[in-house]
């Protein structure tokens, strides 16, 4: 049975906005809208449209567009939109607009406004409108990707894998997908094996990887056409190329090559880290919703100096002489530091130079006077007097995310106090002083105010994580092609440069699509290629010429779930990386060092496995954790989870690998309450998809015995439609009286 709530026709639904000449209506009760471009939304009437379930249907019909989206008050995300990409046919279609987690109760949840098409003048129809806690309608396949998995396919590495990414943001379940044409270029092959046809299942807002393999025993390239048959599959072939290129004949490596280091003249090349690629949970949604954005090193454990010294090699010899790293503090706690124990172990790093991006976007109330004390003593003991420290002017550089965070911590002039403070510590410790950089927000501004509050609280220079403006082009400015990234990345540095207050380091886009990560509340631009940053490099380098402005900041080389990465991987190959060197390197007699992979010289890619265990289906604590946590946690230790509610509502969870939850029919619960509690209280199963914003029902809500002893419950996961075709992650979601604490001793899938 759907759980349906509120419902309106398209006239009602528009009457919870503010009255627009924009919309008409039909006799049916249908709206019709056709926006302009200077009023693009429906502007919501406040506190009036609260959603009721984690999705808004939608039945819309749309003449042009891309996408549409809705745009909410009170959601944790820093963007507050939830996006639909719109079938423009002038037809009729159910949409599942995912909203999060989002929670019913909340009175600070409400919607703000509705973008209902991207393309002003293109006429919209609303019918049906209503919340539901699980996704409506008929299966909609669309593929995302198909291709090869590796960049390079050579002749001689046998068998390659060819993968197929599909997506069904739709309410049904598309359970018998086949491939029923695949055309390849002459001179490769498929390795026909049993079901090499049969795609996975694929639940509702869902997506599955089919892998097949091809090969070929001469070189060869062209076009593919794949078309699909089954529930709803796309109409259209999708098609693309593929590749088999001849073999480089390398000779075999135990270890990296010394890097051939690269001239860039008068040029200085930098780049943005971040280092944050150390488990499975990381990679998860990036492995199963853009398999295109693999690393020529595989879904990588940065922590190992092998791969930090594959990574200076092709730095190095592609023009990059420094990185800015992430690097992350809050209340005394510093995390995601492997790269940078990995830089420390590794061969080459007298190569490359690095300093501190200080990631503070800390939760309110965590840092203090004293903490800043203790940050910059960290940075004096353990960096700044290491050979491979970046510096300017012998000022060992700091780049700051958000002196914001510092004004909020402690008040008017927080920010300004701090920097002082770690200023002259690093003056008592030998340094002329620190040069500190500003992470410039909002980063598409340039306003002379801007800048000159800036300097004002004391920093050197600014500069800005990424640049993702489409110029002012686009009515949603959180999903725009690519194209005007590349046009308008320059105006960026000219306002800049036009105030004449502080030094900046010119952004050089590497993208943005962080759906892997955030889903449909994320920020899309689409449709990068190489060729775009090939004009971004040229732009820069007219740029430094005509300004002298000589030192440049390539935005992130590996946010992979982000979508900013140049790092290479099977999309562009080396393409982002050989575009900077063309640019802005010299050139050696010899020519350019070879750009090759471990692969071509048989270096042992099993390194790159991640090393965590990741596909049990029991947990019995024995030695710790086992990867389960959540802010219940309190202790693993003895052969228990410890967990404490204050609140009495909260959650815990685990990252694995991949699995289909319809393989299971149950989880087993055993645990032990100390003290007894006299009133009532749940649990719920639910499963992280890699597409969905929200937490996916994996059961419905089994009473909790709350007496004290040992206990055994078993939530069974047959029946909810909601649960996933599959599955990244998987967790306990808990409603018990505040101050309840309970010991978990054994957690079980138990399968079919």
């Amino acid at each position: 049975m759907q759980e349906q709530f509120s419902e309106w026709d398209g006239k009602s639904f528009i009457g919870c906005f503010e009255p627009s000449s924009m919309v008409t209506f039909e006799d049916n009760g249908n709206a019709v809208i056709r926006t302009t471009a200077a009023e693009p939304q429906l502007i919501a009437r406040p506190g009036v449209l609260h959603p009721t379930g984690k999705y808004m249907i939608i039945d819309l019909a749309a003449e042009g567009g891309v996408t549409a989206e809705l745009f909410l008050h009170g959601v944790w995300w820093e963007r507050t939109g939830r996006r639909i990409e719109l079938i423009a046919d002038g037809k009729f279609h159910r949409y599942n607009l995912d909203l999060g987690n989002v929670s019913p109760e909340d009175p600070e949840v409400y919607v703000t406004s509705f973008l209902p098409t991207d393309q002003p003048g293109a006429e919209v129809r609303i019918g049906k409108v209503f919340f539901s806690d699980i996704p409506c309608g008929d299966p909609a396949v669309t593929i995302h990707y198909a291709g090869m998995v590796e960049a390079f396919n050579r002749i001689g590495q046998g068998p390659r894998k060819f993968i197929i990414n599909c997506f069904n943001p739709g309410g049904g379940r598309a359970d018998s997908l086949e491939i029923a044409e695949l055309k390849l270029p002459a001179g490769i092959h498929l390795v026909e094996t049993d079901n090499w046809n049969k795609l996975p299942p694929l639940g509702p807002v869902d997506c599955c990887n089919h892998t097949i393999e091809l090969v070929a025993e001469t070189p060869a390239a062209g076009e593919f056409t794949l078309r699909l048959k089954g529930e709803n599959a796309p109409v259209e072939p999708y098609r693309g190329r593929i590749e088999f290129l001849p073999s480089l004949n390398l000779a075999p490596e135990t270890y990296p090559a010394e890097p051939k280091k690269i001239s860039t003249g008068p040029y200085e090349l930098g780049a943005l880290y971040f280092p944050g690629w150390t488990s499975i949970g990381r990679w998860n949604s990036v492995r199963e919703t853009a398999p295109e954005r693999r690393p020529v090193l595989g879904y990588y454990n940065e922590g190992n100096p092998e791969i930090v010294d594959w990574q200076i090699k092709w730095l190095a010899e592609n023009g990059i002489s420094f990185l800015l790293v992430d690097w992350y503090w809050s209340a005394g706690y510093h995390f995601l530091s492997r790269w940078l124990e990995g830089y420390e172990k590794c061969r080459y790093k007298s190569y490359l130079k690095w300093a501190v991006m200080w990631a503070n976007h800390n939760p309110p109330d965590t840092h203090s006077v004293e903490d800043q004390i203790k940050v910059t003593k960290f940075w004096i003991d353990n960096y700044f007097g290491t050979p491979g420290y970046y510096k300017i002017d012998g000022k060992p550089v700091v780049m700051v995310w958000m002196w914001e965070n510092m004004d909020r911590d402690l008040g008017p002039g927080g920010a300004k106090k701090l920097l002082e403070l770690s200023r002259q510590m690093a003056r008592e410790a030998g340094y002329p002083g620190i040069y500190f950089i500003d992470m410039k927000w909002p980063e598409g501004g340039t306003s002379p105010e801007i800048i000159s509050r800036i300097k004002e609280i004391g920093f050197d220079c600014t500069s800005i994580y990424h640049y993702m403006e489409s110029g002012g082009r686009h009515v949603n400015q959180y999903h725009f092609p690519f194209d005007d990234v590349a046009e308008t990345n320059k105006e960026h540095w000219e306002q800049l440069h036009k105030t004449g207050i502080l030094p900046f380091l010119p952004n050089l886009s590497t993208g943005w699509d962080d759906r892997p990560w955030h889903g449909c509340a994320g920020c899309s631009i689409p449709g990068r290629t190489v060729e775009h940053f090939r004009k971004i490099c040229a732009d820069a380098k007219e740029f430094s010429d005509r300004t002298g402005v000589r030192r440049l900041l390539v935005a992130p080389l590996n946010e992979w779930g982000e979508g900013s990465y140049a790092e290479p991987n099977t999309e562009f190959g080396f393409g982002m990386y050989e575009m900077l060197r063309e640019t802005f390197g010299e050139k050696p007699a010899e020519g350019w060092p070879l750009n090759y992979t471990p692969e071509d010289v048989k270096f042992d890619i099993e390194t790159f496995k991640i090393p965590f265990d990741n596909t049990r289906e029991s947990w019995d604590f024995l030695t710790g954790h086992q990867g389960w946590h959540g802010k219940p946690v309190t202790e693993a230790a003895d052969g228990k989870l410890k967990l404490a509610f204050p609140t009495g509502k909260d959650a815990i969870g685990i990252e694995l690998n991949m699995f289909h939850p319809s393989d299971y029919s149950a989880l087993v619960l055993e645990f032990n309450i100390g003290t007894p509690v006299d009133e009532k209280g749940c649990v719920e199963l639910w499963w992280g998809s890699p597409v969905s914003c929200n937490r996916r029902r994996g059961s419905g809500k089994v009473a909790l015995p709350l007496q004290a002893g040992n206990h055994r419950i078993e939530l069974g996961t047959t029946t909810h439609p909601d649960a996933p075709g599959r599955a990244t992650s998987m967790g306990l979601a808990f409603e018990l009286p505040a101050g309840t604490e309970l010991a978990i001793s054994r957690i079980e899938l138990i399968r079919r």
